[in-house]
This record gives C-alpha cells, sequence and structure tokens, in this order.
C-alpha cells in the first residue's frame, strides 16, 4: 500500500543518517514535497543556508504553535 504525503518535517539530528541525507533521499522517492527541517542546532539567520540545502523552511527548537502554524500553512491549505 503507497501512503501520500504532503509534507515532511525533518530532523535534523538523527541517529543512523542526518536529515540532509534523508532530505536527499525524499527528494529521489517523493520529488516535489515540501521538507521542513527542524532543529535546536540552528538559529533564525542560518534559515537561507538550509533552504539552499533543499529544504522549504526551517523550524527552531523548542517549536512554538506560531512558527508550525506558519509554516506548515506556506505549503498546506488548512481549515480551521
Amino acid at each position: 500500500k503507497t501512503m501520500k504525503f504532503d509534507l515532511v518535517i525533518m530532523d535534523i539530528k538523527m541517529p543512523r543518517m542526518d536529515g540532509l541525507d534523508a532530505l536527499q533521499m525524499l527528494k529521489k522517492e517523493l520529488p516535489g514535497i515540501p521538507v521542513i527541517a527542524c532543529t535546536a542546532h540552528a538559529n533564525a539567520s542560518e534559515r537561507d543556508n538550509f533552504i539552499e540545502m533543499g529544504f522549504a523552511d526551517l523550524l527552531l527548537k523548542p517549536v512554538c504553535r506560531e512558527s508550525l502554524y506558519h509554516s506548515v500553512g506556506r505549503f498546506l491549505q488548512l481549515t480551521h
């Protein structure tokens, strides 16, 4: 059964593979799916660097609700 995804939020620090390597795999398997990086090891000034790497956006940990809604809302049609 094939699963359909509209958006991926990916942690940058993972046990077996870092987020950048995982992003490259996802881009091959699911082209066009926005992937939002999520990390505690960056700051807002690095957002452009993550976008240049291929991520759609950057969420900083701890993630606040407003940032999550804003970032996800940019890529999905959200209804309240």
